[in-house]
């Protein structure tokens, strides 16, 4: 009651300034687009004298940590980064001889997957450097692991190569149990691709050409409609909203199916089209500001952000070394920090923000972002909790006016 009572007079409170705004001429949504700026080039390691062939960056924490797998002698390995550190590679399970990263909260605790010549692909937790296996779910032959939230709950899939399932999205949970959430599903194929912090999943029904996003929530099941004039569709991320992006095949020019991204916005599903020239694109992750990063690809490939309505090609933030290199952007932090990979390197894109209280990352600190705090007072999950404290408040609002404008 005493938090209602305070957000309605917050809102009373918004609402006036927000009048008053308007009244004085001031646009409350001034601020529009960043610019950004390159903050970390992650170079290839060393592997016995020679750089590694390329490292490929996967995921970017909210802290700016960052995991993904680099191969030297065509053995694919995980590592993390951080700005402190650099690139620290991480080992192999006994008997296992390659890698594959799936996302991480922090460099103490990434998931992924490792290969065995017995034991075929496994899921796997690096936790403080160390791996571990994911438990098998009965009848298990193969499991990869794709996402984990900040309490520990795991998405991906397992599959029994033999007598099927060929995949079946799962959940493992930190205590050990597992959540076989392929039995809530149409079908008899399925992958988890991502989890939020609420424990809702996206990722696909059935395969390959004729798959179907879906939106898992404690058993719950939403098939997500097509993109208008579309075949299938793939949900590749979600944020803590419940908004899930990824991609699907369209119909063009009468019979030629293409790849576009698509955001579903919890009702519809949007189209995002492609940067102009281009015949393709993939959307790889949205935050919770709801800035989706992706690439559009042929004739060549580049990483694009969009937000509000509007793709941006983020080519044209990178520095000449990058001109002709084919660059993806794999993940977005709540900060709006972009990685991107590419050119056998990792990049780091980061907006030129104008201080904590930019909550919608529009380089601007206006009503748009008081208002936001406002609609998502004392939430514990939530992009306005500023300072991390687990709850948004007063200490939240003091810092968003102590950086306005």
């Amino acid at each position: 009651m005493m938090k209602n009572r305070m957000r309605t007079s917050l809102i009373v409170a918004a609402r006036l300034v927000f009048g008053l705004a308007v009244l004085g001429g001031i646009d409350s949504e001034a601020g529009g687009q960043c610019d950004y700026e390159v903050s970390a080039i992650i170079e290839r390691p060393d592997c016995g004298g020679e750089p590694a062939i390329y490292f490929n960056g996967i995921d970017i924490t909210d802290t700016g940590e960052v995991g993904g797998t680099f191969t030297c002698f065509l053995s694919p390995q995980a590592a993390t980064w951080d700005a402190v550190n650099g690139l620290i590679p991480l080992p192999f399970l006994s008997g296992f001889s390659q890698a594959k990263v799936g996302g991480l909260t922090s460099i103490n605790e990434m998931v992924g997957t490792q290969f065995s010549s017995t034991l075929d692909w496994r899921a796997v937790i690096w936790q403080n450097g160390v791996p571990s296996r994911l438990p098998d779910w009965p009848g298990t032959t193969l499991s990869f692991a794709f996402a984990i939230n900040r309490d520990g709950w795991i998405t991906g899939y397992w599959g029994n190569s033999i007598s099927g399932p060929g995949e079946a999205a799962i959940i493992w949970k930190p205590d050990g149990s597992m959540i076989n959430i392929n039995d809530d599903l149409p079908g008899t194929s399925s992958q988890g691709r991502d989890i939020n912090a609420h424990g809702q999943v996206t990722g696909w029904i059935g395969s390959f050409p004729s798959s179907q996003a879906f939106l898992w929530d404690n058993g719950q099941v939403t098939e997500l409609p097509l993109i208008p004039g579309g075949t299938m569709s793939l949900g590749r991320a979600i944020n803590n909203l419940g908004l899930i992006v990824g991609s699907g095949l369209v119909t063009v020019e009468g019979s030629t199916s293409v790849e576009h991204a698509f955001y579903w916005d919890g009702l519809t599903t949007i189209d995002l089209g492609t940067l102009p020239g281009f015949e393709r694109s993939v959307a790889r992750d949205i935050n919770d500001a709801s800035q989706i990063v992706g690439s559009s690809s042929v004739p060549s490939v580049h990483a694009f952000l969009w937000r509000d309505g509007v793709m941006i090609d983020l080519h044209s933030f990178l520095p000449s070394q990058f001109d002709g290199t084919g660059m993806t952007a794999k993940s977005i932090n709540r900060g709006g920090d972009i990685l991107l990979a590419g050119g056998n390197v990792g990049v780091i894109l980061s907006p030129i923000s104008s201080g904590p209280g930019d909550i919608d990352n529009n380089c601007s600190v206006n009503v748009s972002d008081l208002l936001l705090l406002i609609s998502e007072w004392g939430e514990s999950i939530s992009v306005a909790d500023i300072n991390l404290d687990g709850s948004v408040n007063v200490t939240d609002l003091l810092l968003l006016l102590g950086s306005w404008g």
